[in-house]
Parts: C-alpha cells; sequence; structure tokens
C-alpha cells in the first residue's frame, strides 16, 4: 500500500486556506482573497513535492452571491479575474480553488473544490489566459495595483457584506 501521508496532509493543509473566510484585498494590505490563498496554496503544496500551476482568467461579479447593489460600484472599465491553482493528481490537471470557503459555498450553492475531486473554478471564468496572457497580465497587475485604489469602494462594500453573511469562524 503507498504511503498516503503526503496526500493526506496535503489535503489537510488545502482544507484550512480553503475555510478561512473570503475577503477581498486593499492595497497594501494583503487579505484572503484568492490570489492570496492560491499562492500560499501553491507554495505550500509544491513544498510537498506536488506538481501544480496558476491559473488566470476573467469573471464577472455579477455571476457571484454579491448584491448587485455592490456590484454596481465597480469602475465601468474594470476588468475583473480570478486566480486559482491547479494541482497534478493521477494523471491529470484538477482544479484547486481555495477561494470560497466550504460554508459559505454551501449556503450560496457555489462550487467550492475538493482534494483529488475534479472541481470547477470557485468563480465562473468567462476566458481563460493562455501563458503568455497570464504572464503579461500579471506583469501589468503588479505595476499597477500598487497604486491602483479604483476598486476599492467595491472591495470595502463587498467585505462588509461578506463579514454580515460569512464570519470569520
Amino acid at each position: 500500500m503507498p504511503n498516503s501521508f503526503p496526500h493526506d496532509y496535503a489535503q489537510t493543509i488545502f482544507e484550512e486556506i480553503r475555510d478561512r473566510p473570503y475577503r477581498g484585498t486593499t492595497y497594501p494590505e494583503k487579505s484572503q482573497n484568492c490570489y492570496f490563498k492560491g499562492t500560499e496554496l501553491l507554495s505550500r503544496l509544491t513544498t510537498l513535492g506536488f506538481a501544480m500551476r496558476a491559473r488566470i482568467g476573467e469573471m464577472q461579479w455579477e455571476d457571484a452571491p454579491v448584491p448587485t447593489e455592490i456590484v454596481k460600484l465597480l469602475p465601468k472599465d474594470s476588468i475583473s479575474t480570478h486566480f486559482y491553482p491547479e494541482i497534478f493528481i493521477d494523471e491529470k490537471w484538477r482544479i484547486l480553488d481555495p477561494s470560497w470557503n466550504k460554508s459559505f459555498a454551501q449556503k450560496y450553492n457555489l462550487p467550492y473544490s475538493k482534494f483529488g475531486e475534479d472541481n470547477e473554478s470557485c468563480f465562473k471564468i468567462t476566458k481563460l489566459y493562455d501563458e503568455t496572457e497570464q504572464a503579461q497580465y500579471i506583469k501589468d497587475w503588479t505595476e499597477k495595483e500598487s497604486n491602483d485604489s479604483s476598486n476599492d469602494l467595491f472591495i470595502t462594500a463587498m467585505n462588509n457584506w461578506l463579514e454580515d453573511v460569512n464570519p470569520k469562524e
């Protein structure tokens, strides 16, 4: 029987990160958004020897359970993106998206990942970036985000709503 320790430990790490309540980030503060939860998961599981990769795609907040009056706070020219990891298990790349915590996802009937299973992204992806687009997006985002506060009103309102409906456990 193969040693299940790395798999079991990776599952424990994933579930701990996934089950932190989702929050948007206003810079320079870090938060429990898709990017910071995802990069922590990538880092910790690659350290255990798992093959991981990052994916970025465009999404629409209208497809999430965020109230319409909050979504309307987004700038009209805003492009919303979602970052999520994939893990190579059983000869197959599988989405391992830690964004929505399980209790919130179940409350709103949203997809959430389970370790080692075929999962959907937590957010509906309208355009998945290829490697070149992803690299360019990261470069542009890194340069822009350090001084961009255009989404702060939306993120603050969303976080206040999330605090009400998905309190920290």
